[in-house]
């Protein structure tokens, strides 16, 4: 959320709420993790930093999905196996999980 914040030149928030997003994340994070975040501040656009040069909010987003996916996995077993049709128990959360968040960002 934070990393589509900085990408919407639009309607980019003030740095004041910028800052507070970021030390919501600042627990949630590696010392350097938080770091980079904080640097991102200074950019005019994400796109500025070599790693995310090509980064979109929906590539995110799907990073984001496969990371849960992979941390997940071991608590609630194969995606495809859990007879829950099409990718089983484990996606139908996530998605449950994608969809609520979308609504609250959304404002719905």
């Amino acid at each position: 959320q934070f990393l589509e914040l900085l990408d919407s030149p639009d309607s980019r928030p003030d740095l004041p709420e910028l800052v507070q997003v970021l030390k919501g994340l600042e627990g949630l994070c590696s010392t350097t993790e938080f770091k980079e975040l904080c640097f991102f501040l200074t950019l005019s656009s994400i796109r500025e930093h070599a790693e995310y040069r090509g980064w979109t909010a929906a590539a995110g987003r799907y990073a984001a999905f496969q990371a849960m996916l992979e941390v997940l996995h071991p608590l609630y077993g194969s995606a495809d196996s859990d007879g829950g049709g099409e990718g089983g128990r484990l996606v139908l959360l996530l998605q449950r999980a994608v969809l609520s968040q979308a609504r609250s960002v959304c404002g719905k």
